[in-house]
């Protein structure tokens, strides 16, 4: 089985998708480590990565969801994406309130970030979304996990008891 997550800036896809390929030993697609690998090599910033290669990452994405048995897919508009695949995951959308999706990315920033930070991130998403995807329906998810009051084993737990139901 391929599971796909997404969801907004730091709601846990790609800890989550970790986390789940190490219990599951599965493979993990991060959609958005590819496309911030696609941006150092060309040496811009992912803003300014042009739609052709957003659109060639995406398209070698539905190829591996068609190749691939089994494995955790992420990405921020995955639902966007794979609606354009012949091949289904089990898609599960991640949320998390706007105070800890703050909080979390200045962790993983290190330094002090906005909430109006974040949703400037969200309004860049969002903006790209309706440039990339106008003619895409998104997928609706199957299941919905908020992270935000759950330890990423607990995370982990909640999506493995609904993937084996």
């Amino acid at each position: 089985m391929v599971v796909g997550l997404f969801g907004q800036s730091c709601v846990g896809k790609t800890t989550l998708g970790a986390a789940l390929c190490a219990d599951l030993d599965i493979r993990l697609r991060s959609c958005g480590e590819l496309i911030r690998d696609e941006a150092r090599q060309l040496g811009v910033a992912v803003a300014d990565l042009p739609d052709t290669l957003h659109h060639a990452v995406d398209a070698a994405t539905r190829e591996w969801l068609v190749t691939s048995r089994e494995g955790i897919v992420e990405g921020r508009y995955l639902n966007y994406v794979l609606a354009a695949s012949i091949v289904r995951p089990r898609l599960i959308h991640l949320t998390a309130p706007d105070d800890v999706r703050q909080k979390r990315w200045q962790v993983r920033a290190g330094h002090a970030c906005s909430v109006e930070d974040l949703r400037a991130v969200d309004e860049l998403d969002t903006a790209l979304v309706k440039r990339l995807y106008t003619e895409q329906i998104p997928l609706p998810p199957e299941y919905t996990v908020d992270t935000s009051t759950m330890s990423v084993p607990d995370c982990v737990h909640e999506i493995r008891r609904w993937m084996e139901s």
